[in-house]
C-alpha cells in the first residue's frame, strides 16, 4: 500500500441532499473533451491552449492511470508542439532511472524488439501492468525522434525510504550511485498538508508512523522527478525543446508536488503550465466543479471515463 504514493487519488467533496444543493449552471455544462481554463472557469479552444503551451519551458500533463483517453490527450499535445516547430522531450513517470539505457536503445535502434525493450527498461520491476496502456507514447516518440526520460528513482530506493524512513535511507550507498544521497528533500508545509490529508482520506486507519513514511516516500519520488526535469532544462536548446512531463495527476496538483520542486531547483526563470486530465462521470459533475474550486491546475481537460471504469475517488 505504501508504494502506491499519491497519483490521481483526490477526495470527493461532500455533497448535500439534492434539495439543499444550490443551483450551479456551470456544473450542468460539462462535456467530454471540454478544455477549461481554471483561473477564469471558462472553456477554451485547444488552439488557444497550444498558443500558450508552445512558449512554455515545462508542460505538466497529469493523468488518471490506465485511461487511454488521457494518452490520446497527451499525444495531441505532443503532435501540436511539433506542428509549432517545437521538439519536445517527454519525461514519464512510468519508467525509472535504471531503465534509461533501455529506453535510449529502443528509441535509436529500430531493430530492437518490444520484449527486449520491456526487459532492458525494467518495466516489470519499476511499474508493471499492461505496457499497452502507455505504449502509444513510446511509439510516438520513437517514430518522431523524440527523447524520452525516465522520471522515477528506482523502485528499490523508494522501498528503502518507505521501510526505513528518509534520513536512514539516504545514507545507503545506492543513493549515492543515483545522485540522491546529498540531495535536500524538503517537505514544505503546503506539500505536507496536501499529501498527508489525501493519504488519510484514501487510507484510513493506518498507524501514524505509516502516514509519515508514506509522506517521505512521496516526497522522495516527487523530488526525484523534479530532479529529472530540472536537469533536462539545463541541457536543452532554449525555447526549442520544451519538457512535457507525463505523470499521475496527483504529482502536479496546485503546482505543488513536482512543479514547485522544479522551480526551487532551477537557477533561471522558467515558464510552466499544468494540464490536469479528469474523466467526466455523468453522476459526479460536482467533482469537476470541486477541481475548479480547488484550482487543481492551470487547465482541466475533461475526457470520457476509462474502459477500466472510473478512477478511485476517496471520501
Amino acid at each position: 500500500v505504501i508504494l502506491a504514493v499519491m497519483t490521481a487519488c483526490f477526495p470527493l467533496p461532500e455533497v448535500q441532499s439534492e434539495e439543499a444543493v444550490p443551483s450551479n449552471p456551470t456544473s450542468k455544462a460539462f462535456e467530454e473533451w471540454q478544455l477549461m481554463e481554471v483561473e477564469s472557469g471558462q472553456s477554451v479552444a485547444f488552439e488557444t491552449l497550444m498558443n500558450k503551451l508552445a512558449n512554455q519551458d515545462v508542460i505538466y500533463v497529469g493523468e488518471e492511470h490506465r485511461n487511454r483517453y488521457h494518452i490520446e490527450a497527451a499525444l495531441k499535445i505532443l503532435a501540436a508542439l511539433l506542428a509549432h516547430e517545437r521538439q519536445p522531450t517527454l519525461t514519464i513517470e512510468m519508467f525509472s532511472w535504471d531503465g534509461q539505457e533501455g529506453i535510449d536503445r529502443y528509441l535509436s535502434n529500430k531493430e530492437m524488439s518490444r520484449q527486449g525493450f520491456l526487459q532492458e527498461s525494467r518495466w516489470e520491476e519499476n511499474w508493471g501492468g499492461d505496457f499497452k496502456d502507455y505504449e502509444p507514447l513510446i511509439q510516438f516518440a520513437r517514430e518522431q525522434g523524440l527523447r524520452v526520460l525516465a522520471m522515477n528513482p528506482p523502485r528499490p530506493l523508494v522501498r528503502k525510504v518507505a521501510r526505513q524512513g528518509l534520513t536512514q535511507a539516504l545514507a545507503d550507498p545506492e543513493m549515492e550511485k543515483w545522485g540522491m544521497r546529498d540531495e535536500s528533500i524538503p517537505a514544505e508545509l503546503a506539500y505536507r498538508e496536501l499529501i498527508v490529508q489525501q493519504i488519510r482520506d484514501c487510507h484510513e486507519g493506518m498507524p501514524e508512523e505509516a502516514y509519515e513514511r508514506f509522506l517521505e516516500a512521496s516526497t522522495f519520488r516527487d523530488e526525484g522527478m523534479a530532479k529529472t526535469i530540472a536537469a533536462q532544462l539545463q541541457t536543452r536548446e532554449h525555447g526549442r525543446s520544451p519538457v512535457v512531463s507525463y505523470t499521475g495527476g496527483g504529482h502536479i496538483q496546485r503546482s505543488i508536488p513536482v512543479p514547485g520542486r522544479v522551480i526551487r531547483r532551477s537557477s533561471q526563470s522558467i515558464a510552466q503550465t499544468t494540464v490536469y486530465l479528469a474523466s467526466l462521470e455523468s453522476d459526479h459533475p460536482e467533482y469537476i466543479q470541486h477541481l475548479l474550486d480547488e484550482k487543481i491546475a492551470d487547465y482541466i481537460w475533461l475526457t470520457p471515463v476509462s474502459e477500466h471504469g472510473p478512477p478511485r475517488r476517496c471520501g
